[in-house]
């Protein structure tokens, strides 16, 4: 299977491309509002894990699409994306989270909701070594 690379400038230019359509922002409100409707009407069945919609939003931050962000924040709970927010003030911690994103066994078992009690305990430096 061939792989191909992709630069930055390529990103750039498929992000300018995409943004200069009229429709672009209309047609991502319109999925932020289907993923409401799907997480209302659809949440018994088997959905994305935390850390999972985690590395979702860090690609997305990392690549500027921010309406990205809004569409995978849309699948969280209101208490979730608090703690997502604070995690991502958080660089130190945040950065070390981010050089653990070529492994993909550990983020089923992160959990958005416990992350605010653990940044409370202002344990940074525990908190980067574990």
């Amino acid at each position: 299977m061939a792989t191909a690379k992709f630069s930055s400038s390529f990103f750039r230019e498929a992000k300018a491309e995409i943004e200069s359509l009229d429709l672009h922002h209309e047609i991502v409100d319109g999925l932020v509002r289907v993923l409401r409707l799907e997480k209302e009407h659809f949440d018994h069945q088997t959905s994305y894990s935390d850390g999972e919609i985690y590395l979702k939003i860090v690609e997305a931050i990392t690549f500027g699409l921010d309406k990205n962000v809004q569409l995978w924040k849309a699948r969280l709970s209101s208490g979730k994306v608090t703690s997502l927010e604070s995690l991502l003030r958080h660089e130190e911690i945040s950065g070390a989270f981010n050089e653990l994103r070529d492994f993909p066994g550990l983020w089923k078992g992160l959990e958005l909701g416990n992350i605010e009690k653990l940044l409370a305990l202002r344990m940074d430096e525990a908190s980067r070594s574990y």
